[in-house]
């Protein structure tokens, strides 16, 4: 490839570097888990294409299944009556196959051309490329004609390096040690470990120097990562632990947000786990997504979200998933 080339799929950093330098084409679509990154790069697009002072105007954000293309197509049409652009914003892109072909055949024809007039427009995906590549054509369609950007979660060693910048900046006098225990604990996810950060910030006093006995004590009383001690119980099959860290989860954490990373350690899990332990996890997967649809959808009333999460926990212990349906354990 000559040097003025560019290639299709670029890393975060190959991207930003290309991207500040004016090669920002009209559609992105940005791919993989590290939700942090694509944040970063959505709001980059964004104050590309509609401005750093734009008022939100021109700003439309589709999601999935649900999105209307017919809708999407007519933003990148025009701008209506109260913004000079338009950035369309498609969520969950993948789950967009099943709609109406003759939209999602006009969508792909808009972008295929490069030129948006001056429009914008960002697929978004948790998924990576060769997940995505996998998932359906209109997926593949997505990756042929936008400009790919993949956000994978940072190597160990750079993602401590960059907790340790975060923290500097953020004000929090992290040792390197208590920086290398939450990453042994965390993983290397920017998000979640920014949310961590942000709990260190509520928890200690500005200034206080965090060593990795004081991250140990912030664990031990529950004001620091009772959610993944708690997705690590879960999976693991370890329900009465886990019911009782969803007692502290619960109190900062949504039901929604708590399955979503119920399924993102399940399926971590299951793509390292022997033969013995699958058929646990798959269950705790598929009543994961269960609980995301009928909460997504409106379907559960009340407090009935807990139980469903509680009932998602149980399944995915071996132990009682053989002595039949499960039955909430006495505290």
């Amino acid at each position: 490839m000559a040097a003025s080339e560019t290639p299709r799929s670029l890393r975060f950093s190959d991207w930003i570097r290309r991207f500040d330098g004016g090669d920002a084409p009209a559609a992105h679509f940005l791919c993989g888990p590290e939700t942090l990154l694509r944040d970063q790069a959505l709001a980059r697009i964004r104050a590309r294409v509609l401005g750093p002072d734009d008022p939100g105007l021109g700003y439309r954000r589709f999601y999935g299944a649900e999105a209307p293309l017919g809708e999407l197509n007519g933003a990148l049409a025009g701008s209506g009556l109260f913004a000079s652009a338009t950035l369309a914003v498609l969520d969950d892109a993948e789950r967009c196959a099943r709609g109406p072909v003759a939209e999602r055949k006009s969508l792909l024809r808009r972008l295929e051309g490069g030129d948006l007039g001056g429009f914008g427009f960002v697929a978004l995906s948790t998924l990576t490329v060769g997940e995505l590549e996998r998932k359906n054509e209109f997926a593949r369609a997505l990756l042929r004609v936008c400009r790919v950007v993949e956000l994978d979660h940072p190597r160990p060693v750079d993602a401590l390096r960059w907790l340790l910048a975060e923290s500097e900046r953020r004000g929090i006098r992290l040792d390197a040690r208590a920086g290398r225990f939450l990453l042994s604990r965390v993983g290397p996810d920017l998000q979640e470990l920014s949310r961590e950060l942000e709990k260190i910030e509520i928890g200690l006093p500005a200034g206080t120097a965090v060593g990795e006995e004081d991250v140990r004590h912030l664990v031990r009383r529950g004001a620091l990562g009772s959610a993944w001690e708690f997705c690590s119980a879960v999976v693991e099959g370890r329900s009465s632990e886990a019911l009782r860290l969803w007692q502290a989860v619960h109190a900062t954490e949504t039901v929604l947000r708590a399955q979503w990373l119920l399924q993102r350690q399940a399926r971590v899990s299951l793509a390292a786990a022997g033969p013995p332990s699958v058929p646990h996890l798959r269950d705790l997967l598929l009543r994961s997504h269960d609980i995301e649809s009928a909460l997504k959808g409106g379907l559960v009333p009340g407090r009935q979200d807990t139980v469903a999460l509680e009932l998602a926990v149980l399944s995915a212990d071996p132990a009682v998933s053989r002595v039949g349906a499960p039955v909430r354990p006495a505290p």
